[in-house]
């Protein structure tokens, strides 16, 4: 779970939890790009600061990204 800072963060971007943001832009991000810039550009935060968050790591490094996309049918 998003600690509570990184939630508020992502509240006023339409999002309701952190998490919730990270499945989004790696749904909507082009198969060959980095969701975590699509969500810094749409946080308003810069993408270094965005990335080296334990969320985001934790995110990234539990296959977060493949299991947004492939419930999306991407991969088959």
């Amino acid at each position: 779970m998003a600690a509570p800072r990184w939630d508020s963060w992502a509240r006023p971007a339409g999002f309701p939890s952190m998490q919730a943001a990270l499945i989004w832009a790696a749904r909507h991000a082009p198969d060959a790009s980095d969701p975590i810039r699509l969500l810094a550009r749409r946080l308003g935060v810069p993408y270094e600061v965005l990335h080296s968050t334990e969320v985001v790591q934790r995110f990234l490094h539990a296959g977060g990204v493949l299991d947004a996309r492939r419930n999306l049918g991407r991969f088959r």
